[in-house]
Order: C-alpha cells, then structure tokens, then sequence
C-alpha cells in the first residue's frame, strides 16, 4: 500500500472520529486534501438540460423574479448544507435520470425531488414511519424550469446502492470501466474515497447543519479542482433523480429561467397531490402569475381532498402541469420505486 492510499485511510478514520458540533474546519480540509490523489468521474450538464428547482411560498408570498428562484443570496446563507458554506452560497436543483419508457412522466421525479429536498412537508410525506398517520396539511410552492444555455462540468457523487435505478447503474458502471484503466493502488484508493464521500452526501439523519459539513467542505474542494459544482444522487427517490450544487457565477452565466408554476401541496396520510395554481410568463429576469383557469391544469381544493380521500393504490392518475412542459402527476410515495 503506497503512502497517498495509508494517508487517505487515515484521513478518513480521522474525520468519523470528529466531533462535528465543534466546527473543525481546519482538520476536516486537511483531511479532504489527501483525496485529490484519487480518481474523479465528471458529469457534463450539455446546454438544453432542464434544471427543476423548487421554493417554498410563505403565507402570502409570491415571487416575480429569477433571482428569488436561484441561489440563496450570500448573506443569506449563514448555515453549513450539503453542498454549501455560509461563506460559499450554491444553487440546489434537481434533474432527471430515468429511462426513455418514463417520458410521459418526464419532469415526475425531478419535482418530487425537489419538494422532498425543499420543503418539511415534502420530508414528511417520503417518510415511510409516518404514512398513514400524517395530519392534513397544504402549503403554497414554487417549481421554476432552469434552462442550460452553456456546458457545465460537475463532480459526480458516485452511489452504488440504487439497484432500480438505469441511470446510477450506468454512472456505476462508468466510474468503474475508467477507475478500472488506473493503477492498481489509485483504482483501490478511488474507490473507498468514493464510497466514503457517497455516504456523506447520502446522510439523512441531519439534526444540526454541522452535520453536513464534511460534505459541504468536500464541494468547496471540488470547486478548488475546477468543477462548477457536483452531482449527487437523491437518496429518498433511488436516485431516478439527481441533485446539482451549482456555483452562483456559473448559474448566471450558463442557465436561465424558461418557466415557474405556483402550486398547491395537499397531503393527508401520506398521499399527496400537487395541483398547479398559476403560470408565469417569463419576461427577461422578472415574470408575473397568472391564473391557470383550464380544469385539465387546475383542480382545485375540493377536487384535490376528495381526490386524496378517494385515492386507490393501483391507479396512475396524473398531474399535469400545463404550458412549463410537465406531464406530471399527483402522486402518492408508495408508488415511487
């Protein structure tokens, strides 16, 4: 074993025997350092892709600009998450990674994704200790479609555990096939390096925000090595879809907003329904709502509790999302694989 693979070892004991409530910062980089050695597989987003990101309306809000859709502005950002330092803003999105039989759900998994990541009610619903059980609750969301305009570079997050999943078997399979073509000693290094970090990005039981910093450190690593940001699976969809932690200056000048949708969550015992109220129209960096008035697109209230109450298991009802390109559906978490 070379002395690169003993200090990686080594590295990694020493950052699960952290106490991460201290905030080591400077032995958790110190540590992150002895990883460069290993190999990395990249993820090109091509210009075309379609980032979903999702945002949360209190009471009486609506937004009307692109900029109240992307990041968090900086001095905002004043916790750890799992791509970003209060000091490092990044913006979180989801994307889909599904096979071509799902196309009529083309935009399902990257919505689901990006409620679960996004909203507490969203988490509350993917628990499966809590179906059944949960109360009735609605709340007020907004979905905006980030077109790119111009290739981005990522590091993947390569996960093994997602056998249902076509697309994380093909990373895997990727990651391998290149690791493979390295020395013996790098390929060994990679690949328990690997596995170390996907189980970081992979963490859910988060009870303070330095939970995450072995992995939001790991980011600013990335960005260091000349990615824009990374990919990751999302852990409660089985990665059928994947989140990206984008770099500000590269969201603005890569992607933009095409559409935003202004939806309604209704969930009662975990089954839920997103019914979409408004559609914006896009006008530069600022847009206005209006009113989806079609009762193919918009259901309403009542339509959508009686369609809770009445939900039955073997049905494939949908959820549409009008004109911002969804064939989307109301959906219920025992039907995602």
């Amino acid at each position: 074993m070379s002395p690169e693979t003993k200090k990686a070892r080594k590295s990694i004991e020493m950052l699960k025997a952290l106490d991460l409530s201290k905030y080591p910062i400077s032995e958790i980089k110190s540590c992150l350092k002895s990883f460069d050695l290993g190999g990395h597989i990249g993820f090109y987003l091509p210009p075309g892709a379609i980032v979903t990101r999702a945002r949360v309306n209190k009471t009486g809000e609506t937004f009307t600009s692109a900029s109240e859709l992307s990041y968090k502005p900086r001095h905002l950002n004043t916790l750890y998450h799992r791509a970003s330092t209060p000091q490092n803003t990044m913006f979180y999105g989801c994307i889909n990674m599904i096979p071509e039989d799902y196309e009529t759900k083309k935009f399902v998994y990257a919505c689901f994704a990006s409620h679960v990541e996004t909203s507490e009610l969203g988490r509350k619903i993917i628990r499966s200790d809590q179906r059944g059980i949960l109360p009735k609750e609605q709340e007020k969301i907004t979905f905006g479609l980030w077109r790119v305009v111009k290739g981005i570079r990522l590091l993947a997050v390569v996960y093994k555990n997602f056998n249902e999943s076509p697309y994380s078997n093909y990373l895997q399979s990727a990651f391998k096939y290149y690791n493979n073509k390295q020395p013996i000693d790098i390929r060994k290094r990679t690949l328990f390096v690997t596995d170390y970090l996907a189980s970081e990005f992979a963490k859910q039981k988060i009870t303070h925000d330095y939970d995450y910093l072995i992995s939001a450190l790991y980011t600013n690593r990335a960005l260091k090595l000349g990615f824009s940001g990374v990919f990751y699976p999302s852990v409660p969809l089985a990665g059928l879809a994947y989140n990206v932690a984008i770099h500000p200056q590269v969201v603005d000048h890569c992607m933009v907003l095409i559409a935003a949708e202004e939806c309604t969550t209704y969930s009662e015992g975990g089954i839920s329904k997103i019914d979409v109220d408004s559609h914006a129209r896009i006008t530069e960096r600022e847009f206005t709502f209006f009113p989806v008035t079609d009762p193919e697109l918009h259901h309403g209230a009542d339509a959508c509790w009686n369609w809770i109450r009445e939900f039955d298991s073997s049905g494939s009802n949908l959820w549409s999302v009008g004109e911002i390109g969804f064939e989307n559906s109301s959906f219920r978490t025992e039907n995602l694989p």
